[in-house]
């Protein structure tokens, strides 16, 4: 599978589609928040919501005036019961190519694809470009915030848009080099 140089797109496509590729049940990459006061506004403000349910990072950025955590808890955006609900459907051999310029949910399937052992990643370069960020753009955090006096989301000039690193996707793995010299020996064994 060669992704090289695709910017992403749905982070539960990405994730979903692994699952065909290996016998494996698929851990989803969780993700968390740095802790800010802005960022605990927007997740009280959006808990329970249908929109964008941001509720179970809730707890622990509150927690984080007590114990001085930098991040917040982590959660999967992917629901784990669909990242398995298809499973293995391609049987074959696979190797994923990758480069630099593979982001958001292309380093995602990337990251998943090596943590599940599902083959060999070979990367053109030595990493993809998004270094795990979950991006969202300036109009969705304007979005977010609507209505509300204090935010700092007011429009950019000309209609410019941008996006922005707002949570850190952690791997679903612990040790994922120990991980990969595992596969090696054992590319089909989907314990840890």
């Amino acid at each position: 599978m060669d992704v090289r140089d695709n910017g992403g797109g749905h982070i539960h496509a990405a994730e979903f589609a692994l699952q065909v590729l290996t016998p494996c049940r698929i851990a989803p990459e969780p993700v968390q928040f740095i802790n800010t006061p802005l960022n605990l506004r927007i997740c009280r403000r959006h808990q329970d919501s249908s929109g964008i349910d941001l509720g179970a990072w809730v707890p622990s950025l509150e927690q984080a005036v007590e114990t001085g955590a930098a991040f917040s808890g982590t959660f999967s955006l992917t629901p784990e019961d669909g990242a398995n609900a298809i499973g293995q459907q391609y049987f074959g051999p696979v190797v994923l190519i990758t480069n630099a310029r593979c982001y958001s949910a292309t380093d995602i399937f990337a990251a998943g694809f090596r943590d599940h052992r599902i083959g060999p990643v070979l990367g053109t370069d030595e990493n993809t470009g998004a270094g795990g960020a979950n991006v969202w753009t300036h109009e969705l955090l304007s979005d977010l915030l609507q209505g509300d006096r204090a935010t700092p989301y007011v429009p950019l000039p000309k209609g410019a848009g941008m996006r922005v690193s707002i949570r850190r996707t952690l791997r679903s793995v612990p040790c994922p080099a120990l991980l990969w010299r595992t596969w090696a020996s054992s590319p089909t064994s989907c314990t840890g």
